[in-house]
């Protein structure tokens, strides 16, 4: 990422993660509410799509303060420091912690909502994944970018759960709503994360200048606050 540590970029990019970060922290307090409200409700702690939510929401939350630091503190985005001990540590461990409440969130969709038509199978490629990632040896750039790109699997299986509530939506009259609005909320953050990969910042610093990635990075902060919003509303509706 083309950024200068201690700039107004820098800053304002550290500013905009702490926002997220908060909300999502946020977020987190009040799907906890609802599961603690649920449990007492109904005598015992059920283990539903909304008890899935507050997880990943939980490992979202986690997994970014580790991010964060490793981002702005250990390596201060140089990528010649991503594979130093202990910085790649800090990436494996966000990377496990943020994956594993993926997993658990897929198993949870496939048991609950799809009455395990998948089998788990979605869930138990990501642990492998995470698996992966954690044991594999990495001492060089060309290793860091190895298990990065192993990352790519969970994107693209993340992409496939907008499918997934499309299809409820379409075939459970009743979910429709809720589900097309998960869905969307799905989309909404996951276009916010994508927006912001150097791939697609490089070539527009290069036709518009440095600027522009202000304002991508402010558009990737409110699609991500928008679809996390839509993700919780329709997981506290979902019956």
């Amino acid at each position: 990422m083309a950024i200068t540590p201690n700039s107004p970029e820098y800053n304002l990019l550290f500013l905009l993660v702490l926002i997220i970060i908060a909300i999502t922290g946020m977020i987190c307090i009040y799907l906890g509410k609802r599961v603690v409200d649920k449990s007492k409700e109904q005598g015992f702690l059920s283990f539903d799509f909304l008890f899935g939510i507050f997880i990943s929401m939980c490992c979202l939350f986690i997994s970014r303060i580790i991010y964060m630091y490793f981002d702005f503190y250990l390596t201060q985005f140089d990528t010649t420091k991503y594979y130093v001990y202990p910085n790649i540590w800090y990436y494996k461990i966000g990377g496990l912690i943020y994956l594993s409440g993926f997993a658990i969130l897929l198993f949870i969709i496939d048991r609950e909502l799809l009455e395990f038509k998948l089998k788990g199978i979605l869930a138990y490629i990501i642990i492998a994944v995470v698996l992966i990632e954690l044991i594999y040896p990495v001492n060089s750039q060309e290793d860091f970018e190895f298990i990065s790109a192993l990352e790519i699997i969970a994107f693209f299986i993340g992409l496939l759960v907008p499918l997934i509530f499309i299809y409820i939506g379409v075939k459970t009259p009743s979910l429709k709503t809720t589900s097309f609005i998960f869905a969307i909320g799905i989309i909404l953050f996951y276009i916010g994360v994508a927006i912001v990969a150097e791939f697609i910042l490089a070539p527009l610093r290069e036709s518009y200048g440095s600027t522009i990635q202000i304002t991508i990075w402010i558009a990737s902060l409110i699609l991500q606050i928008i679809g996390l919003v839509l993700m919780t509303y329709a997981s506290t509706k979902y019956k």
